[in-house]
């Protein structure tokens, strides 16, 4: 019915056709790939971004945080220095009143009076 060559000539071209058809769809998904992967990609470049501000932020804040603290302890100290002298006032004052002898049961309304009244003019 079909001579040889007409056949072969038309099985060659539905080979290549299947060929470039297939070709062609490999070629598609593979470019349907790469959009996907090109979004991803752009994605992830944008959280990598973020991120990287996050921590350049983060940096920032510890560094505000750090000279804070290193103020705040130079302040603590200035204050340890003033109130020193209070210190050793009041320590003296403790010790003094530490050895002090006790005030028997019926004289102690009138030596907290007394305290009382030494305090307040210690105050003025």
């Amino acid at each position: 019915m079909f001579s040889p060559a007409i056949l072969g000539a038309i099985l060659g071209a539905v080979a290549l056709v299947a060929f470039g058809a297939g070709f062609a769809l490999e070629s598609w998904r593979t470019g349907a790939q790469i959009e996907k992967l090109k979004g991803e990609n752009t994605l992830l470049t944008s959280f990598n971004d973020n991120c990287a501000a996050d921590v350049q932020n983060v940096k920032t804040a510890m560094a505000a945080l750090m000279q804070a603290t290193d103020e705040i302890e130079i302040q603590a100290a200035e204050m340890m220095k003033k109130a020193e002298p209070q210190v050793k006032k009041r320590t003296a004052t403790i010790t003094r009143i530490k050895a002090l002898p006790s005030v028997p049961v019926d004289m102690q309304c009138e030596a907290i009076k007394e305290e009382q009244k030494e305090y307040v003019q210690a105050r003025k």
